[in-house]
């Protein structure tokens, strides 16, 4: 029998529960601004990912991953850009520490989703 720490373990590393989440974090940024959107929209991906590589592996599947990994990348890096930016366009001369973090995290998220992926792409398929 799984021990509860293990069992816990797997709840946190599981698609289903990243995705919601980000969601819940996505809908709490829409309010207040300290919620960290940025991290939501890469949660999300990672999620998205998770779910995915949690099927029989094949070509099609692969495809599928890496056209997920490339939107989710693109999302969080369009996300940092308009944070930024809107942040330059305020006249703020300091940029939030909470925001900093934000982008931190989905950037280490990410960082570690694409080591994932491809450390599942460079072992062959089994037929």
């Amino acid at each position: 029998m799984p021990s509860l720490q293990h069992t816990r373990r797997d709840w946190w590393h599981s698609g289903p529960t990243l995705i919601t989440c980000g969601i819940l974090l996505t809908i709490a940024a829409q309010f207040s601004t300290q919620f960290p959107a940025v991290t939501a929209i890469a949660l999300i991906g990672r999620g998205v990912v998770l779910v995915l590589q949690s099927r029989a592996r094949s070509p099609q599947q692969d495809s599928l991953i890496l056209l997920n990994l490339v939107v989710y990348c693109i999302l969080v890096c369009l996300a940092i850009v308009a944070e930024s930016n809107a942040v330059l366009r305020s006249g703020d001369s300091q940029v939030q520490l909470s925001m900093l973090l934000d982008h931190s995290a989905a950037i280490v998220l990410l960082a570690g989703l694409m080591f994932r992926v491809f450390s599942q792409f460079s072992q062959p398929t089994v037929d």
